[in-house]
């Protein structure tokens, strides 16, 4: 894993945007940065992106409303959880 820093304003506004375990966050930016560089930093979308494909692939985005975003982190935390 790379290492990320906390302290970054990137990093904490990412972390209050998504309300994901730091630990979880973490580990979606070194896989972000594995595959766009370590200059590169994602967006909401691109740390969500791999739950939104797995949703789908459970047809549960139309079930649980996950088209809105604010509904979509509610389940990746509770997906998480598990």
């Amino acid at each position: 894993m790379n290492c990320i820093n906390v302290n970054d304003s990137k990093y904490k506004e990412l972390l209050e945007q998504t309300k994901l375990n730091p630990l979880i966050l973490k580990a979606r930016i070194s896989i972000f940065q594995d595959k766009n560089g370590l200059e590169s930093f994602p967006k909401v979308e691109d740390v969500v992106k791999p739950f939104i494909d797995y949703f789908e692939k459970q047809n549960l985005i139309e079930v649980f409303n996950l088209n809105n975003i604010d509904n979509l982190l509610h389940w990746i935390e509770l997906y998480l959880q598990l």
